[in-house]
């Protein structure tokens, strides 16, 4: 009996603990909202809220990663907000054929092609809508073109520094370099093959 009396004094606070997360996630939401800019294609993030010029695509610091927070929000509150306005606008940015100041020289899964392809292969799955296949299919595809055959390998020479395009590095991580883009690669094949995906990170809300 004491045990159940105390869950039931806790259980109060948990709940206020609760709703308290749930209205800063709101406040943040609203706060992004005021941050993104308005396209003919859809809603889209500058990677610096101080900088509305430099719109950026990536998953770090851009709408494939501010998405992800609305999914969780939708999922939390039944209102989906931007979601799908933010990843039509990626698609029909122009991307990845299209460098720009905000899809830079990078390909990995922090700041260019790879996180940007994952994303949309997990909207796919999530959703079974075909435009986002097909969009992370084009994205894979312009990725592998940009790759250097050493031997029998591949690698990618990258700029990872948005400021310091001229630093240019064949990395090996998964953030950023070859491990990252190889579990995308390992993704698409899973989805192809008719397997389940595959590995997921913790924080990944598919």
């Amino acid at each position: 009996m004491k045990t159940i009396l105390l869950l039931s004094l806790l259980l109060p606070t948990l709940q206020a603990a609760d709703r308290a997360f749930l209205k800063n996630a709101r406040q943040t939401a609203h706060w992004l909202q005021s941050c993104s800019r308005q396209t003919p294609n859809g809603k889209v993030w500058p990677a610096d809220p101080l900088d509305s010029t430099t719109v950026s695509t990536n998953l770090y610091s851009g709408s494939s990663g501010g998405v992800l927070f609305f999914l969780e929000l939708h999922r939390a509150t039944q209102n989906k907000i931007y979601l799908k306005k933010s990843a039509r606008g990626l698609v029909q940015s122009g991307i990845p054929e299209k460098q720009t100041p905000g899809f830079w020289n990078n390909v990995s899964q922090c700041c260019g092609s790879a996180g940007v392809a994952e994303f949309f292969l997990s909207l796919y799955r999530a959703t079974k809508e075909r435009p986002y296949l097909d969009f992370a299919k084009q994205v894979t595809a312009n990725l592998l073109t940009r790759a250097t055959r050493e031997g029998d390998a591949l690698k990618w020479i990258q700029a990872e520094h948005r400021v310091k395009p001229d630093l240019l590095i064949a990395q090996t991580g998964y953030m950023q370099g070859a491990a990252g883009i190889g579990m995308l690669l390992l993704h698409m094949d899973a989805l192809a093959q008719g397997r389940a995906g595959g590995s997921t990170l913790p924080d990944s809300p598919f």
